[in-house]
C-alpha cells in the first residue's frame, strides 16, 4: 500500500509541477482523489476477501470455531 501511495503522490507532484501548479489548491484536491480510491479499494478489497472465506451470503455459517479450554479454566 506504502508503495502504491508513494508511486501516485509522486507523479501527481510531478505531473503538478510541470503545470506550475504544484502549490495550488487543485494538487489538494488531487490528493484527495488519490486517497479516497485506494481507501475505497481496499475496502473493497478485504469485503471481497471477507465474504470469500465466510463462504457467501448464506443464512447458515460455513465455519465453525470450536474453542478448546485455557489452563485456567480446566481447574
Amino acid at each position: 500500500m506504502y508503495d502504491t501511495v508513494t508511486r501516485e503522490v509522486k507523479a501527481l507532484q510531478n505531473k503538478h509541477a510541470a503545470a506550475g501548479r504544484l502549490k495550488s489548491g487543485a494538487t489538494l484536491i488531487a490528493f484527495e482523489d488519490i486517497a479516497t480510491t485506494l481507501f475505497i479499494s481496499t475496502v473493497a478489497e478485504a469485503c471481497r476477501f471477507t465474504f470469500e472465506f465466510a463462504g457467501g451470503m448464506s443464512p447458515k455459517p460455513s465455519l465453525t470455531f470450536r474453542i478448546s479450554p485455557t489452563a485456567s479454566s480446566r481447574s
